[in-house]
């Protein structure tokens, strides 16, 4: 049933090259009443004028004047864009959320009795070297020069990637754990399809209550 006023939420979470993005369509492909959505892909859109918000302007000004987006802003836009899921799908993933132990605080307070449910997150984890890997692959598909990509220079910069959005993947597994959902562990570093098996099996039981 869809339009209705409740919406589950499943955080997923997970290094760079995790292949988030990758399982989460596998699962939506299986799932017609499921929504998807990675906050930076979110705010990115919102900010160039590509997905409509009644937040447009102040990201669009923040860009405008090279400052950062006002307290609450990443909170806000995601209860946002839930609230729209909720006229088309029954559960909505979210990737890339919370930026900050403060958004995660704002976030829940905005959603009480709103209807929107955290279920709990699913965590892909890879380790530095799949993660490189997976990024120097990437960059190689979306046209970047393989011995670019591959270079020395290129690798530091890979692995202060992941290193960096690691320590926010900490902030947001104790945000998880803070509020008491179930955070379930896949090891990713394996076929994707292998994966999706495995993923599948953890949010539908998250869905039907279980840890």
């Amino acid at each position: 049933m869809v339009g209705r006023s409740e919406i589950d939420v499943v955080f997923v979470t997970g290094p760079p090259g995790a292949g988030k993005t990758t399982v989460v369509e596998g699962y939506r492909a299986e799932h017609p009443y499921t929504d998807h959505f990675g906050t930076g892909e979110l705010v990115s859109g919102i900010r160039d004028g590509d997905i409509e918000s009644e937040y447009a302007d102040i990201l669009q000004e923040a860009a405008r004047k090279g400052t950062l987006l006002p307290n609450a802003s990443y909170s806000l836009i995601v209860r946002e864009r839930i609230r729209y899921a909720a006229e088309h799908a029954n559960m909505v993933m979210v990737t890339g959320f919370p930026h900050d132990y403060g958004d995660w605080r704002i976030f829940n307070r905005n959603i009480a009795n709103e209807g929107i449910r955290p279920l709990g997150s699913v965590v892909l984890n890879v380790g530095l070297e799949t993660s490189v890997a997976r990024m120097q692959q990437r960059d190689a598909d979306r046209g970047m020069d393989v011995a670019t990509a591959t270079s020395s220079k290129e690798r530091l910069g890979y692995e202060e990637r992941y290193h960096g959005l690691m320590g926010r993947h900490a902030i947001r597994l104790d945000c998880y754990r803070r509020a008491g959902l179930s955070t379930v562990p896949i090891y990713a570093d394996r076929p994707p399809g292998e994966v999706l098996v495995d993923f599948t099996r953890v949010v539908d039981r998250l869905r039907e209550g279980e840890n």
